[in-house]
């Protein structure tokens, strides 16, 4: 039988629980299951700025197994090969970085769905469990799959009603590191041209029913749960070991 743990996720989500998650940025199947032991709700491993592989990809998806921790990845692009693979692999999420237009969000959706409510081409043999669950995966592929766009533009304001009413969008991460670069103040987080776009994407997908987060996050987790964000992200494996590994030698040092 297949897990259906994505499924029970959107669940919480429509109750309008926040789910806590992180960020996976080392290629080790053995990281991942000590992350996904941890009891996060969910995990975005990132293959758009981190260094995976399709192989190590696998590996790190069958670390999941057994987990009520659903792996999500960002893909390199927007783009539906990219989504495809993934998907084929077994992640059971996927967020598409620079997605900041009606068309682009349409794209993702569409490549995150079998016909007739999208164009995923046909191959789910490591997704459903080297296909001794494929007629049910396949039964439940388009309403268990997360599609989260990231958005990285100021301008994407312009379109984020139509981006929130599209049918099949399961959430909204915006970057604000990248939107800062379609101001004139790269990396000024500070900047209230910025700060006014992060606003009106948020609370526009709150007023949608659209469960929001941040991609990077520019306020501690209490105060996303508390400004209405419901995808939470904390941390990366990659962070933490460089934390615990210089506190170590600083101790010492001191010492």
């Amino acid at each position: 039988m297949y897990n259906q743990r994505a499924l029970r996720l959107k669940e919480k989500l429509k109750a309008g629980d926040a789910i806590i998650g992180t960020w996976m940025d080392i290629p080790s199947s053995v990281v991942a299951g000590i992350v996904a032991g941890a009891g996060f709700d969910w995990v975005l491993v990132d293959a758009e700025h981190a260094v995976f592989d399709r192989v190590v990809l696998h590996d790190i998806v069958c670390a999941f197994k057994g987990t009520e921790t659903v792996p999500f990845a960002r893909v390199p692009w927007n783009d539906h090969v990219m989504i495809k693979q993934m998907l084929d692999i077994g992640f059971e999420g996927i967020i598409t970085p620079q997605t900041n237009t009606l068309e682009e969000a349409r794209q993702a959706i569409a490549a995150c769905r079998y016909p007739p409510d999208g164009i995923r081409g046909y191959g789910p043999n490591f997704a459903s469990n080297f296909a001794r669950d494929e007629k049910e995966y396949v039964e439940l592929a388009n309403k268990l799959i997360f599609c989260v766009v990231q958005i990285e533009s100021i301008h994407a304001v312009d379109e984020i009603d139509e981006i929130l009413a599209l049918p099949g969008l399961d959430g909204i991460i915006y970057g604000p590191n990248d939107m800062s670069g379609t101001t004139s103040r790269f990396l000024d987080r500070e900047n209230p041209e910025l700060l006014a776009a992060i606003d009106r994407i948020q609370s526009a997908a709150i007023a949608a029913g659209i469960p929001v987060g941040a991609g990077a996050a520019a306020q501690t987790m209490a105060e996303q749960v508390q400004a209405g964000a419901q995808l939470v992200l904390e941390g990366s494996p990659m962070t933490l070991l460089r934390l615990g590994s210089d506190k170590i030698v600083e101790t010492f040092r001191t010492i």
